[in-house]
């Protein structure tokens, strides 16, 4: 069974480079769904729309205006903290960014 959610993400974006081509990226905020997915209702007890989110990820710049991105979405209610849900559920992107105007 398939499922359409809208997702807003707000949150605080800090970028460190490591190497020339390489970035490690991580973001701290809040996930907020249009509906409550279909895994969390299967898997958890208590589930929110709104609940607190964290990526990691790395970027390799192919050239200055294409970027090769790999990220960990880490969504959760921090042990409670938001709604009383308690466990998390992870996504893996993998995808290419182009700037257009650089």
């Amino acid at each position: 069974m398939r499922q359409l959610l809208l997702i807003l993400i707000i949150g605080i974006n800090g970028k460190f480079k490591i190497l020339p081509r390489f970035n490690f990226v991580l973001t701290e905020g809040i996930s907020n769904y249009s509906s409550i997915s279909m895994y969390e209702k299967t898997y958890r007890k208590k589930y929110a729309n709104l609940l607190n989110y964290l990526g990691i990820g790395i970027e390799y710049n192919l050239s200055k205006k294409l970027t090769l991105i790999s990220r960990i979405h880490h969504r959760s209610g921090i042990f409670g903290f938001f709604s009383n849900v308690h466990g998390g559920s992870n996504g893996y992107l993998i995808g290419f960014c182009y700037k257009k105007n650089t």
